[in-house]
């Protein structure tokens, strides 16, 4: 499965050069076995303060525009390993894609990307952005997405100082479109 999606995605690349110069921005969904990394955005961030990511993104920069032997041309896939290490510490370079999806923002282009981990890892969060991580069973993630309209309620939340605790938060739209569209791969 993985050869035929990594295949897929140089395919995308291929066809879709244009897409290099209008890429908005990136992100990553991330799964380990049957959970999934929740974050929670900061209350002062811009956009969806309080609510819930699958995984780091953000925005392209131009560092972001350059080759990558490991993902031919893939500059969205640069952005969202530059968005990991910059909010949650991580580097997911050896992860290579199970899938993706491309959707016009505004004048450019959003690329998700859904990525496993053979092991699930500690977040080390950049406070502006993010203020708490958990690794959430999978068929609780699509139970709060089918049933509670999103929410979430879990105590396995560990915050940025490494306390565990409690958070009653939204799945982000964005992030229940994308899990959505990833559910045929990431099965409890």
């Amino acid at each position: 499965m993985r050869d035929n999606s990594t295949k897929k995605w140089f395919s995308f690349l291929k066809e879709n050069k244009e897409v290099k110069n209008n890429i908005k921005g990136a992100s990553f969904v991330v799964f380990c076995g049957n959970r999934i990394l929740l974050i929670r955005r900061t209350g002062t961030s811009e956009e969806g303060g309080g609510q819930l990511t699958a995984g780091p993104g953000g925005g392209y920069e131009e560092r972001d525009n350059f080759e990558n032997e490991n993902h031919e041309n893939g500059i969205a896939f640069n952005t969202a390993l530059r968005e990991a290490k910059e909010e949650i510490n991580v580097d997911y370079l050896d992860n290579s894609p199970i899938d993706f999806f491309s959707e016009k923002s505004g004048d450019g282009t959003f690329t998700v990307f859904l990525i496993e981990c053979l092991s699930e890892h500690t977040c080390s969060l950049d406070s502006k952005e993010h203020d708490a991580w958990a690794w959430i069973n999978v068929d609780d993630v699509y139970q709060a997405i089918e049933k509670r309209k999103g929410r979430v309620i879990s105590e396995n939340f560990t915050d940025k100082d490494g306390k565990k605790i409690e958070v009653v938060g939204n799945i982000h739209g964005n992030t229940i479109r994308a899990l959505k569209r990833f559910k045929k791969h990431v099965k409890g």
